[in-house]
């Protein structure tokens, strides 16, 4: 990584890391909802009076937000430039926390769950972008950063709501339970809503790093549509579906268990998402491109086996767990197949990857329903969860009878090969 040296060199010389760990702290406050909603889910049954059906649309609100900016951010990224993008999501997921807050029905909750999830889909285009803008020459580890921060969340607010959940217990009144649900929401919003004034002064007084108000030419709509990158596409999505499957609908099924469970359902998510920390961490310290074929292959089919036999067990403990060690195979198939997607797009970035993210979140918003549904009919949760990790299973049988990932494997067999010869 020569070419990488002169870059980092200069790290602390103009705030460039400054500002990037400040937006990943803001980034990471911004997926709060998100990260502890599904620990809440019961209560939010209860709370709002829904079926299971109701709370998978719920659930899945968020999603159905998204779809509508993902049509749009595209263009908005090669019109505004990163930077914009970035501080304009940032407005709007605050507003939509603050609004989430005072939701105290459903009409107004679940209005600010599609506003989140309109600001929240281009929130996850822009800041990896704007990582990759400030630091062009570290566009590997911008990736991983990104996606390694935007794990951390799931780490630590499933705890958090676990021990909220805790303080009231399972029979305390609806009133308690709207405090330690609505408050956090109000506190999240308003450290957003600083931040983006912040990042918004900020923007108007510097005239550094104009590179991320820069546009990108025009977007190449012929490679976009091409039958190999809708089908990066559809596997971005089965990799989304089965993830917002299985991570939304476990700690319900967990709490239906009607008995001591070893692991409470938030730690549950927060083991998740240590997994996920951990298994890319390992992924970021391999050369570029080392066994991406591989990575693309085997993980999804691996973890998902895995987890679809501890949901079935009738172990208590293997259930629990079953997610985590799920979670430590297939999360590494995700960053592999989007560093595919950041190869081939260039510059334009931004607009393939929201592109891609339509795709997998229509995918998601049926995935979510669907075990929901499942549920509701047959009395079942284990049956729509199965169904929903089976898209692990089915991303690596599709990345198999596909080309996928060699031309990455050449390229790292002759980084490495090269030194052995000299």
């Amino acid at each position: 990584m020569e070419n990488d040296r002169p870059q980092a060199e200069g790290d602390g010389k103009d705030g460039r890391l400054g500002l990037i760990i400040f937006i990943l702290a803001v980034d990471i406050i911004a997926r709060y909802c998100g990260t502890s909603l599904p620990v809440f889910a019961d209560r939010v049954r209860s709370y709002f009076q829904l079926d299971y059906g109701g709370l998978g649309m719920l659930l899945s609100a968020g999603a159905v937000g998204g779809l509508v900016s993902l049509v749009l951010v595209g263009l908005m990224s090669q019109l505004w430039g990163v930077r914009r993008l970035l501080i304009a999501t940032l407005w709007g997921v605050g507003v939509s926390y603050l609004l989430l807050g005072l939701g105290r029905n459903l009409p107004l909750f679940s209005a600010g769950l599609i506003l989140l999830g309109l600001f929240m889909a281009p929130l996850a285009i822009s800041v990896p972008a704007f990582l990759i803008k400030t630091y062009p020459a570290l566009k590997r580890r911008m990736l991983t950063v990104s996606l390694i921060s935007g794990s951390l969340p799931g780490a630590l607010f499933p705890l958090f709501a676990q021990y909220l959940l805790g303080s009231v217990g399972a029979d305390g009144s609806n009133r308690s339970f709207a405090k330690l649900l609505h408050i956090p929401l109000l506190i999240c919003g308003t450290g957003v809503v600083l931040a983006a004034s912040l990042l918004s002064a900020l923007a108007r007084n510097s005239r550094g790093n104009a590179n991320n108000d820069q546009v990108t030419r025009r977007i190449r709509w012929r490679d976009l549509t091409r039958a190999s990158t809708l089908g990066i596409f559809v596997l971005m999505g089965l990799h989304a579906a089965a993830d917002g499957g299985v991570a939304s609908w476990i700690p319900m099924l967990l709490e239906s268990q009607q008995t001591h469970l070893p692991l409470a359902p938030g730690l549950v998510l927060s083991l998740y998402s240590v997994a996920y920390v951990i298994s890319r961490l390992a992924l970021a310290a391999l050369p570029e491109g080392y066994l991406q074929r591989l990575l693309l292959v085997l993980p999804g089919p691996v973890g998902g086996i895995l987890f679809i036999f501890g949901v079935w067990s009738g172990n208590l403990l293997f259930m629990c767990i079953a997610l985590p060690l799920g979670g430590l195979f297939w999360s590494l198939e995700y960053p592999v197949i989007l560093t595919e997607v950041a190869h081939r797009a260039g510059d334009e970035f931004p607009s393939w990857y929201a592109a891609a993210m339509l795709v997998f979140q229509v995918m998601s918003v049926g995935c979510v329903n669907l075990v929901g549904q499942l549920g509701q009919a047959t009395g079942d949760l284990r049956i729509g969860i199965s169904v929903a990790a089976a898209g692990f299973i089915l991303f690596g049988i599709a990345s198999y009878f596909s080309s996928l990932g060699r031309d990455a494997d050449s390229r790292a067999e002759e980084r490495i090969e090269q030194p052995l010869e000299k």
